[in-house]
């Protein structure tokens, strides 16, 4: 079709290249000889076939223009990007189909349509500005404002704009970024949640980086030091310990770096009135992008020291029971020995295996006392009050003994009885000492 349309503008050309020979005079010249002319038809039909060459690389040359201008006009309608020829007054003069697209309307009905008009009130002063200065710096301008277009989701762009120089209009190039947007909306309220995650959680938790200084913690961490996060943040971990155990806490915590995870790790805090915590950790090491280089350690603790100190009384306590010379036995509502200390096994021969699970009257009850005297005594525990007195038990051998004994209630926090304590002493040899004196005395009265 180009190859025809070439032809006909050849012939169209020769045509009127002969008109205008026609109305030139016409010049006098002198007869040729034969061989001066024969050597003007050889330069005739040279600058003939010169002419014909550039004839051809015209064509060809005007093909390429052509094509490259089809291209171009792919490339510009079919980009992925919104392409704009905007007034200083933001009229569009022209767009892309992508434009067209993103501003919700044909190609066609937006053009000498007022951009702004498509621009989102609360970023209208946005686009105005960036328009202003495009036009006012000649340099390229960017920003980012919302789209509105036909009651569709808004769309978020990002404009980049420059003005021609000693012109009135100006290129602009909108990119969608909707997507990055929402991710970044996103981020900001999964971050906003964490934080808050962080600050209100009721264990403390802290945050330090690979050179073990301190960049976060929240407030349960405040109240567990009595520092606030302004004054130690960027400051070193070691100031949050006791002096005599800095070195050993610091080596605990070098090896987060290796890749180390606590689960349960002891570490003592100190506190800003000089008192210690103890305080039991669980870590988590973050890494770069590539999983290779340790960038920070979060850390949550839980303040195990009321139960620490509750440990310690308790093994005092156990081990002044199991150093005491007075029997002392621990059973559960119904009488069923849960405890014994080694006095007890002493003073009625039996092993705590022997007594674990069994009842005492069962294993100690002599026979020898009424009825009534235990049923007075179980009555008055179960009322919650103390009972004290004299017994006469039986041990393991079948001897009988006499004991003084205190056994109390044990109360639960909702003040029902859930056991009892027993505390015995062997009183044999005194009793049998106050029989042999009365004895003595009523033979001295005979």
């Amino acid at each position: 079709m180009k190859r025809t349309q070439n032809k006909l503008d050849a012939t169209v050309l020769r045509q009127k290249a002969e008109a205008l020979l026609k109305k030139k005079p016409l010049k006098t010249v002198s007869l040729l000889s034969e061989f001066e002319a024969l050597k003007l038809v050889q330069e005739l039909e040279v600058h003939q076939l010169e002419l014909e060459l550039q004839k051809e690389e015209l064509v060809l040359a005007n093909e390429q223009a052509e094509l490259a201008a089809e291209k171009y006009a792919e490339l510009y309608h079919f980009a992925p990007l919104g392409y704009f020829t905007l007034y200083q007054s933001d009229k569009i003069i022209d767009l892309n189909l992508s434009g067209a697209e993103m501003l919700g309307e044909e190609r066609s009905r937006l053009k000498n349509s007022r951009f702004g008009f498509f621009v989102s009130n609360d970023t209208k002063p946005i686009f105005k500005h960036f328009l202003k200065e495009v036009f006012r710096s000649k340099a390229k301008i960017t920003c980012e404002v919302t789209l509105i277009n036909n009651g569709k989701m808004p769309m978020y762009v990002h404009l980049s704009g420059i003005a021609i120089e000693n012109a009135e209009y100006c290129y602009v190039i909108a990119v969608d970024i909707t997507d990055r947007k929402q991710t970044e909306e996103a981020l900001i309220e999964t971050n906003a949640h964490l934080e808050n995650l962080i600050n209100y959680a009721n264990a403390p938790i802290i945050i330090w980086d690979s050179q073990f200084r301190i960049t976060r913690f929240n407030r349960a961490f405040e109240s567990l030091t009595g520092r606030l996060e302004k004054e130690i943040l960027g400051k070193s971990l070691e100031i949050l310990f006791p002096p005599a155990l800095t070195e050993n806490s610091m080596a605990l915590i070098r090896k987060t770096l290796t890749g180390e995870r606590w689960e349960a790790v002891e570490i003592k805090i100190l506190h800003s009135d000089t008192s210690t915590r103890t305080v039991l950790w669980n870590s988590a090491t973050l890494y770069t992008s590539d999983g290779k280089k340790p960038i920070a350690t979060i850390a949550q603790g839980q303040d195990i020291t009321k139960r620490k100190l509750a440990e310690e009384a308790l093994v005092k306590l156990k081990k002044a029971i199991d150093t005491s010379g007075e029997a002392i036995f621990l059973t559960d509502r119904d009488g069923v020995f849960t405890f014994v200390n080694p006095a007890f096994t002493s003073l009625y021969g039996f092993s705590s295996d022997e007594v674990i699970g069994k009842t005492t009257p069962r294993i100690i009850k002599s026979e020898v006392l009424n009825k009534s005297v235990y049923e007075v005594f179980w009555k008055t525990l179960l009322n919650g009050d103390e009972v004290r007195g004299e017994l006469i038990n039986k041990r393991k051998d079948g001897t009988l003994i006499s004991v003084e004994n205190s056994s109390t209630p044990i109360i639960d926090e909702d003040k029902n009885i859930i056991g009892f304590l027993g505390i015995q002493r062997n009183i044999t040899e005194r009793k049998l000492a106050e029989q042999e004196l009365i004895r003595a005395k009523e033979r001295a009265e005979e």
